[in-house]
């Protein structure tokens, strides 16, 4: 899981970007989220409006696919499919702390 900071939007979308993205240094303001996501920061006082799922799934370590054994491997990628989705729902009620 790489080391990142939540940076909030222009469009209240609270993103998650890597320290090597942000120690580049934008002096435009625009950064690259882990969700692939070019941005604009907001002020950073702005509280979130939502989360961005695509940087949630980016954070949330993946299975093996690639398993020996073809039972495990589906066991493991449902278990990691059912623990996100959980995330997921539990952090759409919490907008102004989405991490």
């Amino acid at each position: 899981m790489p080391d990142t900071v939540a940076l909030i939007s222009a469009a209240g979308v609270e993103h998650q970007v890597s320290d090597a993205e942000l120690g580049l240094g934008q002096p435009d303001g625009r950064y690259r989220a882990l969700c692939d996501e070019v941005f604009t920061v907001a002020a950073l006082s702005a509280p979130a409006e939502r989360c961005c799922r695509g940087c949630l799934v980016e954070l949330v370590p993946r299975p093996d696919e690639h398993a020996a054994d073809s039972r495990r491997q589906r066991r493991s990628v449902a278990t990691w499919a059912h623990a996100l989705l959980g995330r997921l729902a539990r952090l759409e009620g919490m907008a102004p702390s989405c991490s």
